[in-house]
Order: C-alpha cells, then structure tokens, then sequence
C-alpha cells in the first residue's frame, strides 16, 4: 500500500515539473518573441521599417558583422575623417541607407526606434508627456556611467531636469556660445 502512494505521489510531483516546465517554456516564448514582434508590427503599420531581428539576439549578429566589415575595410589614408560614425557605428549608417532616418532594431527582447531625422527630434523633445520610453533596464545598467541625469530620467525627474536647462537653450543664449 505504502509503494502505490508513494508511486502515485512521484507521478503528481512530474506532471506538476511538466506543467511548470511547459508554463515557463510559454512564458518565456511569450516575453522574447510575441511581445517585440507585436511592437515591431505596429511600428511596420505606422510604415517603419527595419531589420528583420532572428531569435532570440535580435539584430546582434548583423552588428558584428557590420563591425567586421568596417574594420576590414581600407582606412582613410593619413586623411582626417571627422565623420566618425561609419567608424563607430558601421550598422546605423547601413541600415539608414536601407530603411530611411527612422527605424527600428532590436537587441534581444529589447526593441529600438532609432530617429535621425531632426523634425521628428525636435517633436520628441517638445513632448509633454512624463515618459518617453526610456527602459527601466538600461537606466539600471547605465546608471554609473550616466548617472540620474536627463539622458537616462523619465518622468517627473525628466521633466524637472528639462525645467531646469531649458532657459539655456533659448535663442540668445544660443548665440552667445559663439561669440
């Protein structure tokens, strides 16, 4: 009697492994594919493209392999380049030739909009809302090299920040920064 309990006990103890196996299994699939493929589909309804990310790295693979190419490639010569960023960051400059100043990659799970056009710049600055999307992971993980400063702030400590700096952006002050 003690064996058929104890074989009955072991069977409930694997299905409830199998059940929680397949459940972190769906959960993951769900916050590393489902999720950024949703968000990169309402980006391509809104008519931003981008590179197609692979699972689950994203676009890693197709930076390395930028970066490959642009160290491979032949130096200026004993020329002085001040455009740096074909240097810097070879894959931007490639896949703004590809899709156009504004597009979206991925790293992982994360997804990125990446904007070069200075009319869409200066609308997401004039923005008013209290968060502007900056992801609570990388202001953890870029904290000691940034700080809480405006680059990595959201909401009510953003908007405070902007407060502050603002008057020096103001036309007059600009042109006194050349004088």
């Amino acid at each position: 009697m003690m064996e058929v309990g104890m074989a009955m006990a072991m069977k409930v103890l694997l299905s409830l492994c199998c059940v929680g196996a397949c459940s972190l299994a769906l959960y993951l699939y769900h916050t590393v594919w489902v999720v950024p493929q949703r968000l990169l589909a309402g980006f391509r309804r809104q008519g931003i493209g981008g590179p197609r990310p692979s699972f689950p790295y994203g676009n890693i693979a197709d930076m390395r392999e930028a970066v490959a190419a642009a160290k491979s490639a032949p130096r200026a010569g004993g020329r002085i380049v001040h455009d740096y960023r074909p240097a810097v960051l070879p894959f931007y400059e490639k896949w703004r030739k590809e899709h156009g100043p504004v597009f979206t990659y991925s790293m992982g799970n994360a997804v990125f909009l990446h904007v070069s056009r200075a009319d869409v710049v200066r609308d997401i600055n004039l923005c008013v809302s209290l968060d502007l999307g900056k992801s609570s992971y990388l202001k953890a993980t870029h904290e000691p090299l940034f700080g809480r400063g405006i680059l990595k702030s959201n909401g009510e400590a953003c908007a405070h920040q902007r407060k502050i700096i603002a008057p020096e952006f103001f036309l007059d002050k600009v042109k006194e920064w050349w004088i």
